[in-house]
């Protein structure tokens, strides 16, 4: 499962690991006809462990305008701050996200999503 990759992201070339773990998906999304995908995303859990919120998006992002390119699928990402790690974090992730031009048009919600899951992946 691609979540499973997170435990990796610190051996190999790490921006290539965000966009091979989102085409994996995007490819399957592909064979089961998916045109459009609103996908989740939790740069904190990233930026927690020293994986800049610009390399884990920069992954991501190219790996969705390929996909639009080569398997005709449109694209959002919903950004999911991290309940455990507080407003203040939310916020700085949120400031941050903020200051990005490239981001404006990427980003169609945001959520709060609980760590149970997230715990038991890490």
């Amino acid at each position: 499962m691609p979540w499973q990759r997170v435990h990796v992201l610190f051996f190999v070339d790490v921006v290539q690991d965000f966009y091979d773990m989102t085409w994996a998906y995007l490819e399957r999304a592909a064979a089961d006809k998916v045109v459009h995908t609103e996908i989740f995303f939790d740069p904190q859990t990233h930026t927690s462990r020293g994986v800049p919120f610009a390399t884990a998006f920069q992954g991501i992002t190219k790996a969705l305008k390929d996909a639009e390119a080569k398997l005709s699928i449109s694209s959002h990402i919903i950004m999911c701050f991290l309940r455990h790690l507080g407003s203040e974090s939310a916020m700085a992730t949120l400031q941050e996200v903020s200051h990005r031009d490239q981001c404006s048009d990427t980003f169609a919600k945001v959520s709060l999503i609980n760590s149970v899951l997230c715990s038991a992946i890490s």
